[in-house]
């Protein structure tokens, strides 16, 4: 569990939403018992808390970061190491089998993708709306 300071970081670098939808707590307290943002460490190793391999996003986006090879998760997915990336379930294998891209290199191949998150789904029960305008924010900026 990251501490309140580590957590006041990363929210100060990356601001107090998803980073690939943009859902912030604020908007789902009343129909979701998550209290806060989780942080997603980029490289799968928990002990490395060190700012520029934390982002914060929602349950949903985190889930779908580890189990699927397709934008706007794939930048992610892909810098994650393979005991790190599981597919959805045993019946699809949408985990990326390929090597482990580093940062730079997942900038270049999957920098500019874009795709309407899974997360949408949630629009008709919280107050937020998906501006696809705005996301993906972070993706050069944390080169």
């Amino acid at each position: 569990m990251p501490s309140d300071r580590l957590r006041k970081l990363v929210y100060d670098q990356y601001g107090e939403a998803c980073v690939i939808c943009g859902r912030n707590p604020e908007g789902w307290r009343h129909c979701r018992k998550q209290e806060e943002l989780s942080l997603h460490h980029i490289d799968g190793d928990e002990t490395n808390d060190e700012i520029e391999n934390l982002i914060p996003v929602c349950q949903s986006c985190h889930k779908l970061i580890h189990r699927l090879d397709r934008p706007p998760y794939r930048f992610y997915h892909r810098q994650l190491p393979h005991e790190s990336r599981n597919a959805i379930n045993q019946h699809t294998s949408k985990a990326y089998e390929g090597p482990r891209l580093t940062r730079q290199k997942a900038i270049e191949k999957h920098g500019n993708e874009t795709a309407k998150p899974e997360s949408t789904r949630y629009e008709k029960y919280e107050d937020w709306e998906f501006n696809p305008s705005e996301y993906p924010l972070y993706y050069h900026s944390i080169s």
